[in-house]
């Protein structure tokens, strides 16, 4: 009966956990972002520090990301750029699950 009861109360529990990856960021700050007038400087004040960086043809990539667990549910956004040489937003992509955040940008 022991074993019974830690089990449901196990069960219960997983369900109630909530796991987030990355770090949280306003999507309204993405409609602001401009091909080859946004700077790096700007992207750094209105996200913060990216979650990863690295290289794409040569160019310098950042990637902000964010995933959250709950209750057997997942959504994650991802925002992702690319710098020319002078470190102004040469290509941007940006994908949501969150209900929310799933209109088209304006």
């Amino acid at each position: 009966m022991k074993h019974a009861i830690f089990l449901v109360c196990v069960l219960v529990f997983a369900g109630c956990v909530s796991i987030t990856t990355g770090a949280n960021f306003d999507v309204s700050k993405v409609r602001s972002i401009q091909k080859n007038v946004t700077t790096s400087v700007e992207i750094m004040e209105w996200f913060g520090p990216p979650y990863s960086t690295g290289l794409d043809n040569g160019d310098e990539a950042w990637t902000y990301s964010y995933l959250k667990s709950a209750s057997g549910q997942t959504m994650s956004k991802t925002l992702y750029l690319v710098f020319d040489k002078t470190m102004k937003v040469k290509s941007y992509t940006f994908s949501t699950s969150f209900p929310e955040e799933m209109t088209s940008p304006k």
